[in-house]
């Protein structure tokens, strides 16, 4: 955070009496002062907080003072803003009093917030008196005042025309968006720095020692520390070096993870396979038993099928007895497994679907009635068969899931 401590901007103080034509034999001094305007710098830029600044003249006419910054911004010199009117009454009565111009003492103070005020005013005259002593001859200096009166009127910002407004959002805009390109840069930055230390670490653990050759391990984490190097002196890259970076050390990292996961999984795969293998064989011979429409030569090949997965559940453990989780391809994955089970879910699928052929109508002396309910009856039984189906389905669906 910055802490400004002194004054931005300039300041400057225009003067200005308050002439009036109508003059009076009363008001001659008040009416020699012809109308003036006098500006000047108050307090320059860069002039410390808490400071005090005194103005004094000879006048005999109560005053307005204005208060204008001088604000300098990226579209160049600013027109002055007025910040602050004063106007500053008593001095006419002070002159009449005083039969005589009087001096005027203005004093400004900027404080710690930076803002400027006129503290206090007075006017004054200097008469020669004698000294109160009996019989001497001396005399001094006597100053005689008056306290002037302050009124202060701020003076709020006006409205921005359709030029000015448009300026200031075009800059805001721009603003928004470097502020933004910022953002951006720090999190794609954070994003490395991140990623560098979760893998440095992923590596230290002895639980992944397994799935790393040791030259590789080594080659790894000397090129972490050259890439914590390059971070601390990546003042000047930008957002898209960041991505880079992080999507090319992902991609050195993601076969060992990979191998990881996989690996780890194997023992889950190959006893759910094994369950579902299991399973679908009591499906299978209830379905036998229950479809007998179905041909023998149909659930025979269904049978085949699971032998077949069996065998291959079996022969993927002993691969992975003999396999390298450091540099080996993991012998079973997720998306093997669903495709061998999704082949068998389709062999079933289709047993399923097989529905119970209707009977061939036979020309006979029964009558009407009797027909009537043979079909009926055909029909429930084709109705329960379907029914028994999907049921039968939905079961080796439900046992089959990983």
């Amino acid at each position: 955070m910055i802490i400004v401590q002194s004054a931005v901007y300039d300041i400057s103080m225009e003067i200005a009496n308050t002439y009036s034509e109508n003059c009076t034999e009363a008001k001659k001094l008040q009416c020699a002062m012809k109308p003036f305007s006098y500006k000047n710098t108050l307090i320059k830029k860069r002039t410390n907080y808490d400071t005090a600044k005194s103005v004094s003249f000879p006048y005999a006419s109560d005053l307005t003072i204005s208060l204008y910054e001088h604000v300098t911004s990226m579209e160049g010199v600013q027109p002055p803003r007025k910040i602050m009117t004063f106007l500053v009454t008593g001095i006419n009565e002070a002159a009449e009093r005083f039969g005589a111009t009087p001096k005027v003492s203005l004093r400004f103070e900027i404080d710690s917030f930076g803002m400027v005020d006129l503290v206090s005013a007075r006017a004054s005259v200097d008469r020669v008196a004698k000294v109160n002593e009996s019989g001497s001859n001396e005399t001094e200096k006597v100053e005689e005042k008056v306290t002037l009166t302050i009124e202060r009127q701020h003076a709020y910002p006006l409205p921005l025309n359709a030029e000015q407004f448009a300026q200031r959002k075009a800059r805001l805009d721009a603003l928004d968006l470097e502020e933004q390109k910022i953002f951006l840069r720090a999190k794609a930055k954070n994003t490395y720095e991140s990623l560098i230390y979760a893998i440095r670490d992923w590596l230290n653990d002895d639980k992944n020692k397994r799935y790393v050759l040791s030259k590789t391990k080594d080659a790894l984490i000397a090129f972490l520390a050259e890439e914590e190097e390059w971070l601390y002196k990546s003042d000047s890259a930008e957002m898209p070096e960041f991505e880079n970076r992080t999507a090319s050390l992902e991609s050195k990292t993601k076969d060992m993870k990979l191998r990881k996961k996989e690996f780890e999984a194997f023992d889950s795969y190959t006893k759910k396979l094994k369950s579902f293998v299991s399973e679908s064989m009591k499906r299978l011979s209830q379905m036998r038993e229950n479809r007998t429409w179905i041909s023998h030569e149909k659930f025979d090949s269904a049978e085949q099928k699971l032998k077949e997965l069996d065998a291959w559940v079996a022969a993927k453990v002993k691969e992975n007895k003999a396999a390298s989780p450091a540099k080996d391809s993991p012998v079973l994955t997720q998306e093997l497994v669903a495709d061998r089970l999704n082949q068998i879910r389709a062999v079933f699928k289709a047993l399923a679907a097989i529905e119970r052929p209707k009977q061939a109508e036979k020309k006979n002396d029964t009558t009407e009635g009797t027909e009537k309910e043979k079909n009926t009856t055909e029909e429930k039984a084709n109705g329960e068969g379907k029914k028994h189906a999907r049921e039968e389905e939905g079961k080796h669906d439900a046992t089959s899931d990983l």
